[in-house]
């Protein structure tokens, strides 16, 4: 093995294990992790940008718009970015610049004009709950055709205030092992499940439970 496989290898090693520990809520050592993998490589977009969905599970949102855009800067068509950054406005209530994001992300991806064109339009007549709704309604069209996570499904439910149908599509996703179901303990996208017993038990068969001896 020679040494840029040796140096590969250990970048993405970083970049796996600070995921690890921000999904614990070990925040400061995935900073620690993340920061020795910017270091190493201080112009690899999905690293840096990594770095800023970190501080977004920290609830750090400022610290998280810093990151992805720097990352932005280094390319501004890096999809991944885009929508991080998205995710950071709308916790912060900077919602035209969340759709505008989501919409950017969108655009890159190779979207549907109509539907882009439709989201912009729900978010002009109704706000973020609107956008939302429209995000659901499309969403739910495309499972119909093609596997959607059910993971963010029920995020949006869980945004809209529908408890019930949100939980369905959690417990959906639980038993497709769907891969977003590691991030239960930290996005803030499930806080307003978090007050019912029924999400605390979907942590534990998850195996997130914190660990009452300490971490």
């Amino acid at each position: 093995m020679d040494s840029i496989d040796l140096y590969g290898k250990y970048v993405m090693s970083n970049h796996c294990y600070d995921f690890d520990l921000a999904a614990v809520e070990r925040f400061d050592e995935a900073v620690t992790e993340i920061r020795k993998a910017q270091a190493i490589d201080p112009l690899s977009l999905i690293i840096n940008s990594s770095a800023g969905y970190i501080f977004f599970w920290a609830r750090q949102y400022d610290q998280s718009i810093e990151e992805e855009r720097k990352t932005l800067e280094i390319d501004p068509n890096f999809v991944l970015a885009h929508g991080r950054l998205a995710q950071s406005y709308e916790q912060k209530g900077m919602n035209k610049e969340a759709v505008e994001e989501y919409l950017k992300a969108e655009t890159l991806l190779g979207g549907n004009q109509e539907e882009i064109a439709a989201l912009r339009q729900a978010f002009t007549v109704s706000g973020m709950r609107g956008f939302w709704q429209k995000q659901l309604d499309l969403l739910l069209e495309r499972s119909k055709r093609q596997h959607v996570s059910a993971a963010i499904i029920g995020q949006y439910y869980a945004r809209l205030g529908e408890r019930e149908q949100a939980f369905q599509w959690l417990e959906k996703a639980y038993q497709e092992r769907d891969g977003l179901m590691i991030w239960l303990r930290v996005d803030p996208r499930w806080d307003g499940l978090r007050s019912d017993p029924r999400f605390a038990d979907i942590v534990r068969r998850v195996g997130l439970e914190p660990n009452p001896g300490g971490r």
